[in-house]
C-alpha cells in the first residue's frame, strides 16, 4: 500500500503586490494528517485472483476520513467511480463492488489498481475547500485462463496385487472442473463392460478396476474446465494377455470333469460360475476351486461357461460326449464284423469300403456273409461283403410288384421284403424263386426273417403275424402280440418289446420263456450278437443295455434330453451305440 499526502496550494498571484501566509496559516499547512485508512482491500482474495467467468468483487474500506472516493481500472480500462460524504470525521465503513469478466479468448494477467482518495484531516483552509487529499493505492493481479485444459496424462495402466490400477499426473492449471474417464472392457474387440469416472477431486490422480477380471481395457480420459467446453481425449490400452476359460476336460462314464485356469486378479475377487446351457451348475468363492465335475447326457451338446463377475465374457465350451460319426438315417450291419452301411437321404454308403451304392434298399444278414440290396429294373443285387462288388442279380418280373422296402435277409439262402400294400414275399437269393404271402389285414409297415430263414415276422396296422417258411413259402400265419421284436443268434428265441414289458418268447411255441416289467416305456429294441446284449430307448431319455445271459440291466446311459420322443433311430452293435443323429459312443 502507498500513501501519497499531496498538497495542493491555492497561490493567488497579485502582479501589482507581494503576498505572505500569516504565521497561523503556516501551523495548519504544518499540522499532521488525521485522517487514517485502517482496512483497504478486496473481501476474501490475495494479491493474485484468477478468473473463470462473470465475478463480482467486493472492496471494503474502513477508517477516519469525511469523504472517499474510490477508482479502480483493469489493464488502464475505469471499472468503477465512486464516491461517499460523511458528516465528520469518524470511524466510517465502506462498502463497494466492481464486476470483472474475462476478456474474450485472452489468457493471462492483467493488473487491477484501486484508488482511494480521502481528506488529509489537517484542518487546513486548503483541506476544509476539499483541495487537500490522501491517495490509498491497492494492487492485485488478476489471471485470465480461456484456452482449453491440458490432456490427461495417464502414468500407469498395469495389473498390481490381483488388479488392474490407473494411475495419472496431477492437473497443476488453476482452472479444473474433473477428471472424465471413460472405462471399456473388451473381448476380441466385442464390449462385455463400460463405466465412466468423473473424479472433481484434483488430488484424487487413480483407480483399481473392480470387474477387469481379463480381456482388453480402453482408456478415454481428458481433463473437463468449467470456462470452456473445449477438451482433448486421450486413448490408452491394456490387454492381459489373460482369460478365464476351461482348460481341461476329461470324462469317466457319465461324469465330465472340467479344469480352468485360476484367475490372477484376486483382490476382487467375487467367486466362480459355471453355467451349463445358462444355467448354473457351480460356483466358488474360493480362488482356488478350479475344477467341477457334472453328469452330461450322450448325444447332448453341452455349452459350458466359467466366469468370475459379470462384466466377463464367459467363453464357451461346446461339449457333445460321443464321436462324430455321419448322420444317417438307418444303419445296416451284421454282429459278427465290422461291415457298416449307412442310408442317409435315399444314398448308401459302405463306411468299411468308402464307396455308394445305386440301390433303393438294402439287408445285411446277421453273419455278416449275405448282403442283398434292390436296385432299378426291380433288380436284386447280391454283394460281396469284402468288396461290395455284385457277384449275382435277380430281376423281378415287370407284371408283379417289385420291392416296396422291409428287405430283410437270413443267414442262408432266403430273404424277405414287402412286395405290395398287405402282402409280402419271399426270395431265394441262389435260384431267384419268389413267392408270395398271403394278404394280411392293415398297411404293412415292417418284417424281419429268422437267421435261419425258417420264419418271418409282419408288423401292420392291425397287429403283428408269424409265418413258417417251407419251401420258399410262407404258411401258417399266427398272431403275435409286439411292437419291437429280434431274432437271437440261432433263431430259436424272440425277443419282444411291449409297452413296458421286455419278453423273451420261445419261437416254436410261442410261450413266454422270461418277462421282465420295466419302470417306464421303452422303444428302439437293437440286438448286438458280439456282446449278446440288448438294448432299448426309455421313456426317462436313457439308453438301458440288457445282458441276455443274466436276465439284467447292466448299464444306464443318460442320452440327450428328447431323445426318447425323437425321430433319431439308436443301434447296439460290436460294443458301441450308434445313433442317427451323428455320433457314436462305446458302451
Amino acid at each position: 500500500m502507498k500513501n501519497k499526502y499531496i498538497i495542493l496550494l491555492l497561490i493567488l498571484v497579485n502582479f501589482s503586490c507581494q503576498y505572505e501566509f500569516d504565521e497561523v496559516e503556516k501551523e495548519v499547512i504544518s499540522k499532521t494528517p488525521t485522517t487514517e485508512i485502517s482496512k483497504f482491500e478486496l473481501t476474501d482474495q490475495e494479491d493474485s485472483i484468477f478468473i473463470e467467468k462473470s465475478t463480482i468483487l467486493e472492496f471494503t474500506t474502513e477508517g477516519n476520513y469525511k469523504h472517499i472516493e474510490i477508482n479502480a481500472t483493469l489493464g488502464g480500462e475505469k471499472l468503477l467511480e465512486a464516491r461517499q460524504e460523511f458528516e465528520n470525521i469518524s470511524k466510517n465503513k465502506t462498502k463497494s463492488s466492481l464486476t470483472v469478466d474475462p476478456p474474450h479468448n485472452f489468457t493471462g494477467c492483467r493488473q487491477l489498481i484501486i484508488e482511494a482518495y480521502t481528506n488529509t484531516g489537517t484542518g487546513s483552509y486548503i483541506d476544509q475547500l476539499g483541495f487537500e487529499e490522501l491517495i490509498w493505492t491497492r494492487k492485485y493481479t488478476l489471471c485470465f485462463d480461456n484456452s482449453p485444459p491440458d490432456k490427461i496424462n495417464f502414468s500407469k495402466l498395469r495389473v498390481e496385487n490381483g488388479a488392474l490400477k490407473i494411475e495419472w499426473n496431477k492437473y497443476e492449471r488453476h482452472f479444473f472442473e474433473k477428471y472424465n474417464i471413460n472405462i471399456s472392457i473388451q473381448y476380441d474387440g466385442y464390449e462385455q463392460c463400460n463405466e465412466t469416472l468423473e473424479i472433481k477431486d484434483r488430488d484424487i490422480t487413480s483407480y483399481e478396476l473392480q470387474d477387469f477380471v481379463g480381456g482388453e481395457c480402453v482408456l478415454t480420459g481428458s481433463i473437463r474446465s468449467p470456462i470452456t467446453s473445449n477438451y482433448t481425449e486421450v486413448t490408452e490400452y491394456y490387454d492381459s494377455r489373460y482369460q478365464l476359460e476351461i482348460i481341461e476336460s476329461s470324462l469317466d462314464g457319465d461324469e465330465l470333469t472340467l479344469i480352468w485356469n485360476k484367475s490372477p486378479f484376486y483382490k476382487y475377487f467375487k467367486g466362480y460360475e459355471l453355467t451349463e446351457n445358462d444355467n448354473t451348475i457351480f460356483e466358488s468363492t474360493n480362488i482356488n476351486d478350479t475344477s467341477s465335475v457334472t453328469k452330461i447326457r450322450l448325444g447332448q451338446e453341452h455349452a459350458f461357461k466359467v466366469g468370475q463377475n459379470e462384466c466377463e465374457r464367459k467363453e464357451l465350451f461346446y461339449y457333445r460326449s460321443g464321436e462324430d460319426f455321419s448322420e444317417f438315417d438307418e444303419l445296416f450291419y451284421p454282429s459278427v464284423n465290422e461291415v457298416l452301411y449307412l442310408k442317409s437321404n435315399n444314398d448308401f454308403y459302405s463306411v468299411h469300403n468308402d464307396k455308394y451304392l445305386d440301390i433303393y434298399h438294402l439287408a445285411v444278414s446277421q453273419n455278416g456273409m449275405n448282403i442283398i440290396g434292390y436296385g432299378d429294373n426291380k433288380t436284386f443285387h447280391i454283394y460281396n461283403p469284402n468288396n461290395d462288388i455284385i457277384i449275382d442279380q435277380h430281376e423281378i418280373e415287370s407284371v408283379v410288384f417289385g420291392c416296396r422296402g422291409g428287405l430283410t435277409i437270413s443267414d442262408n439262402d432266403h430273404a424277405a421284403y414287402i412286395a405290395g400294400s398287405t402282402n409280402h414275399a419271399i426270395l431265394n437269393i441262389k435260384t431267384g424263386e419268389i413267392n408270395y404271402g398271403s394278404g394280411l389285414e392293415g398297411q404293412l409297415e415292417y418284417i424281419k426273417i429268422s437267421p435261419q430263414g425258417d420264419m418271418i415276422i409282419t408288423k401292420s396296422s392291425s397287429g403283428c403275424f408269424i409265418e413258417d417258411i417251407i419251401d420258399n413259402r410262407p404258411i401258417n400265419t399266427r398272431e403275435f402280440v409286439a411292437r419291437e421284436f429280434e431274432f437271437n443268434q440261432d433263431g430259436s428265441t424272440i425277443f419282444v418289446l411291449s409297452g413296458n414289458e421286455f419278453k423273451e418268447i420261445d419261437k416254436t411255441s410261442l410261450s413266454i420263456v422270461y418277462s421282465l416289467n420295466l419302470s417306464h416305456s421303452v422303444k428302439n429294441l437293437t440286438y448286438d450278437l458280439n456282446r449278446n446284449t440288448l438294448g432299448w430307448v426309455t421313456s426317462q431319455d436313457t439308453f438301458e443295455v440288457y445282458n441276455i445271459e443274466t436276465k439284467e440291466i447292466i448299464k444306464t446311459i443318460n442320452l440327450f434330453e428328447g431323445s426318447y420322443d425323437s425321430e433319431y433311430k439308436f443301434y447296439m452293435n460290436a460294443g458301441r451305440i450308434y445313433c442317427s443323429k451323428g455320433f457314436y459312443a462305446d458302451i
